[in-house]
């Protein structure tokens, strides 16, 4: 028996020639008190609901472990709850629940879904999980680690399951298996394909990963460390594989073996081509990584960690390597050493462009980027970290550089240079404009952002983290602004701040439209 609400609910089932029955009596707690269980025909006894406190069904709780639903029914006999099984949808557990309660009590159980009509249990997560794993061919299952089918056979000799291999398709191991039956139990094998002439067996994935690996060429290997194609070659007087080097493709790799193998036993050596007149040796990929890596021209090299080429020039009184700079193009690079070479050499220096007339050596890297920083103007600089142009002027009386504010444009950086100029040194200071008149000090990024975080309006401001313009009102009892709410616009804001003026009993108060009439607060 169990009370809710200060009504009772009592279920029973009784026996009757329709089969078990389910009947709940709903009376007051003082009915009861008179009422015995001897009317109640063919017994009672009492079931707690089944249904858990996260689900709205008979039954059916969830379970946090499995993140699924299970359902559970009570089985009449044994009187305990009974694990139907979990699935991933509440309205499954309980159509599960359904059918478990029609299979104990017959079709008079009490149901979720009376109208529906029950075929079959719904699939639990086992079974699902389980499908998933499991094939439809004879012999193949799915090999959860290597993400494979493995095809496997009982052999009639030892009576074991015998390994066969991994596939990538489920229809490769099916045929896999099909060719090891007929090997095994001759052409009367029960098969996957009886339909299907069995030719060869299919390829597995340790036999495709070795064909990736190895080459048709011979003495050709391919290397995974360093992704490219392994040249060894038998030394018949060390008794050892002799490496040849490593290349990019493997025509290339076939090529350098059957030149190191008719430098090594004459022309009478076994080739990959023998049709082929030998003339060199293909580059490695050693030797075309060193090839970019270094420069046509005199005294220039790639330095990799800057990502740009470097230039070299021997000092003939220290006789020692010189640093000259660091430029973006090769070209560059070899002039600026024919111009630093002539300097230190004189005319007669060995150059990499003879034919050219040297007039000044080419802008390096390091002053590219000083040239992007800097600015034409004066007191302007470009700050890298902020984005913005920044100025500074020398006071006068400390002698010391003095911020006066970062700029979002040059020329506005500039001019706000020059205003500052002739506040502190007078008309006669040098300035970026001469011509122009000074009258305004140009607006600062900082200034931009407080006129944007700032109203024009009494009692508005924006508010950043709401990205919405808040109203407070001043309150004379409290001595603290008070908050009246936050609106997507300015003028709604203090439309809404005129009202609250207005019902604060302060008819005088300032408002920011006195023309417009006051209606209610939206």
């Amino acid at each position: 028996m169990r009370t809710r609400g200060g009504a009772a609910v009592q279920e029973a089932r009784s026996d009757g020639p329709s089969g078990h029955a389910r009947q709940e009596i709903t009376s007051t707690a003082g009915e009861l008190e008179g009422r015995s269980s001897q009317g109640v025909p063919g017994g009672e006894h009492k079931e707690r609901k089944q249904a858990g406190p996260s689900s709205r069904y008979l039954g059916v709780s969830l379970d946090t472990a499995k993140s699924a639903w299970d359902a559970r029914l009570t089985d009449p006999q044994t009187k305990r709850r009974r694990c139907i099984g979990s699935v991933p949808c509440e309205e499954d557990a309980a159509r599960a629940y359904d059918c478990a309660a029609m299979q104990a009590r017959g079709p008079d159980a009490k149901r979720k879904f009376p109208g529906d009509i029950i075929s079959e249990l719904p699939a639990t997560l086992g079974e699902q999980r389980k499908q998933r794993n499991s094939s439809r061919y004879i012999g193949v299952s799915c090999h959860k680690a290597k993400s494979a089918w493995d095809a496997q056979l009982t052999d009639p000799q030892t009576m074991r399951h015998r390994q066969i291999g991994c596939f990538a398709t489920e229809e490769d191991a099916a045929r896999a298996y099909d060719c090891a039956a007929v090997q095994a139990h001759g052409s009367g094998a029960k098969r996957n394909f009886p339909g299907e002439a069995i030719s060869e067996l299919p390829v597995t994935m340790g036999e495709k990963r070795k064909q990736r690996s190895s080459s048709r060429y011979i003495g050709v290997s391919w290397e995974t460390v360093s992704s490219s194609w392994r040249v060894g070659l038998w030394d018949p007087q060390t008794k050892r594989q002799r490496h040849i080097g490593c290349f990019a493709s493997e025509e290339d790799a076939a090529r350098a073996y059957d030149c190191a193998a008719v430098q090594a036993s004459g022309p009478g050596a076994q080739r990959n081509f023998p049709g082929e007149a030998i003339s060199e040796a293909p580059e490695t990929v050693g030797e075309q990584k060193q090839q970019r890596s270094s420069s046509c021209y005199i005294g220039v090299t790639w330095q990799k960690a800057h990502s740009s080429w470097r230039v070299q020039l021997t000092d003939p009184q220290t006789k020692r390597q010189r640093h000259i700079g660091r430029f973006a193009s090769e070209e560059d690079a070899a002039r600026a050493h024919d111009c630093a070479a002539v300097q230190a050499h004189g005319p007669g220096a060995k150059r990499n462009f003879p034919g050219e007339a040297i007039s000044e050596a080419p802008v390096t890297v390091g002053e590219q980027r000083q040239q992007r920083n800097s600015s034409r103007f004066i007191g302007v600089r470009w700050d890298k970290r902020r984005s913005a142009w920044c100025v500074r002027q020398t006071d006068p009386q400390t002698k010391r550089s003095r911020y006066i504010g970062r700029f979002p444009s040059e020329e506005d950086a500039a001019r706000a240079y020059d205003c500052a100029a002739v506040q502190a040194h007078g008309p006669g200071a040098k300035r970026n404009f001469p011509g122009e008149d000074i009258s305004i000090l140009p607006v600062s990024m900082g200034q931009l952002k407080k006129q944007h975080s700032s109203s024009r309006h009494i009692g508005v401001s924006w508010h950043k983290a709401n990205s919405s313009w808040g109203v407070t009102l001043w309150d004379p009892q409290t001595k603290g602004n008070r908050q009246i709410g936050c609106f997507a616009s300015e003028e709604d804001a203090a439309r809404a701040y005129d009202r609250a003026a207005v019902q604060a009993h302060r008819p005088g108060a300032e408002r920011n439209f006195p023309g417009e009439a006051v209606g209610d607060a939206a």
